[in-house]
């Protein structure tokens, strides 16, 4: 049982890797069929990461999805937000939040959303609290750096693959 459970963890990281969303493709609009514009998302407090461009002109844009966590009775969605900023053509910030949806005030307990870079490293995280409506990392990336969002509840683990 430990040799297939070895190989099914194996596919995983190589289906895992094969699949990254490029950044720059969303300033063309073009998104992946799961990826919304954020102004298309639920609307809660994340009026502040909906797609804008500054008073100086910085392109920005934020796209989104829906995660559901558990199943059944205990399931409960958050959103997933990415916000990318152009500030220069050598550097594009990112912001990634979650948040919960509908009539949900506050995101689950132990919610967790981490940062690996190229080589699998772990950068930043943070974890969600009793009360917490939101979690967010911010950080910088060069053109082509290729980082990993993963997202993880209890036992699921959720990861998404960006290239800028």
């Amino acid at each position: 049982m430990s040799e297939i459970d070895s190989l099914d963890t194996l596919i995983d990281e190589i289906d895992w890797c094969q699949k990254f969303i490029n950044l720059r493709q969303w300033f063309a609009g073009i998104f992946q069929t799961e990826w919304q514009p954020s102004e298309l998302l639920p609307d809660t407090n994340m009026r502040s990461l909906r797609k804008t461009t500054s008073d100086s002109e910085v392109p920005t844009i934020s796209c989104g999805k829906i995660i559901n966590w558990g199943s059944g009775a205990t399931q409960q969605a958050t959103v997933f937000v990415v916000k990318v900023t152009a500030k220069f053509e050598e550097e594009i910030d990112i912001c990634v939040r979650l948040y919960p949806v509908d009539e949900i005030l506050y995101l689950p307990i132990g919610l967790q959303v981490q940062i690996l870079d190229e080589s699998g490293n772990y950068c930043m995280e943070a974890e969600a609290r009793e009360t917490d409506d939101w979690i967010q990392l911010e950080f910088g990336c060069k053109p082509q750096e290729q980082f990993t969002v993963e997202m993880n509840l209890g036992e699921q683990v959720i990861r998404e693959n960006f290239v800028v």
